[in-house]
This record gives structure tokens, sequence and C-alpha cells, in this order.
């Protein structure tokens, strides 16, 4: 009789624990005062966010965003920066288009077209204001040539020459590598944020 009643109670339970899976219910087992297993059944709460499934387009469009930045430095290497601006249009366009369709797209291309900017106008001023510098420094050296004071400005001129140099270029570069980056880790089905720039967008 009492194995009757224990299989009894087991198929009660299984029972219970497959309609439970059917209906996406979990089940926790708890020992109850006198030994006996119970169950509480957790079902999902209404007010618990369900993340939407992230398509391989929607990757795609968001590592296009991110890759853009190589538009911008074409545009930049070939018109000696004056078109570099054109860069950051792609990812705008990019957010205008799914700003209401996928807010996964739309975020990326929101913090693609950010930080390009970004980067265009801090090359920009670094550029401007290194030339004046280094124009300076030289037209000071040439004209203190004549004393000695010009020839120890010469190693002085120099440096800042390289230093601007060094800047100008390498700065573009690294942005390039770090939206490429960023393009990888975005088709890979992984977050990205900039530094900075993404949690402002956010």
């Amino acid at each position: 009789m009492t194995v009757v009643l224990y299989l009894d109670w087991v198929f009660a339970h299984n029972e219970s624990a497959d309609a439970s899976a059917r209906n996406g219910s979990r089940h926790v087992p708890l020992a109850g005062r006198s030994g006996e297993m119970m169950e509480q059944t957790h079902q999902p709460s209404a007010a618990e966010p369900i993340a939407p499934a992230i398509s391989s387009d929607e990757r795609a469009w968001a590592a296009i965003a991110h890759a853009s930045a190589l538009i911008t430095m074409l545009f930049g290497a070939v018109t000696g920066g004056a078109l570099c601006l054109v860069g950051p249009i792609v990812p705008l366009v990019i957010w205008l288009v799914f700003r209401e369709r996928s807010r996964f797209v739309a975020r990326h291309a929101l913090q693609a077209t950010v930080f390009q900017a970004l980067v265009v106008v801090i090359s920009a001023a670094i550029a401007t204001l290194g030339l004046v510098l280094v124009v300076a420094a030289w037209v000071g050296t040439i004209m203190l040539m004549a004393a000695i004071v010009g020839i120890l400005l010469i190693p002085v001129a120099l440096a800042l020459t390289l230093l601007w140099g060094v800047v100008s270029l390498g700065l573009p570069v690294a942005a390039l590598v770090y939206a490429c980056y960023g393009a990888y880790e975005v088709a890979e089905g992984r977050d990205f944020r900039y530094y900075l720039v993404g949690h402002w967008v956010d």
C-alpha cells in the first residue's frame, strides 16, 4: 500500500512538472516540516523585461556604422582633411533609418556618429594649432639664426614638428583601429561602447 501511494505521488509530481514546463514555469523543490518535498512554482513576472533577440542583419548594420570610420579616414587622407566630415554622414544616415526600427542599430549608429565627429573636430584643432606653433617655432629659429639662441632653438623646432606630425597622424589611425574593434565586437554579437561617448549617448 505504501509503495502504491509513493508511486502515485511520483506520477502526480512528474505530471505537474511537465505541465509547468510547458507553461514556462520553474519548479524549486523545498523541504517541508515533516521531511516531505514540497514544490514552489515560480511564474515569470510580467514586469520582468525580456530582451529582444538581435538579428544578424542588425549586427551587420551596427558593425557597418562603426566601420564607416574607414570612409572618414579615406576622405581625410585623399583630400588632406577637407572632406573628412563626409565620413560621419554614413552612421548618421544609418541612425536616421533605424531609429524607429531597431534600438540596437540606432544606439550603435549614434555612438559612431558622435565618435567620428569628435575625432574630426579634435584632429582639425590639433592640426591647425600645431601648424601655427610649428611655423612660429621655425620663423623664430630662422630670425635668431645669426645669434647663438637661434642655433639652440633648432632642436626645439624639430621636436615640435615631430610631435605635431605624430599626433596629427596617430590620432586618426588610433580612432580607426578603435572603431574597427567596435565593429568586430558588434558583429560577434557582443555589446560595445566607446569610452565616455557610449555612456553619454545612452
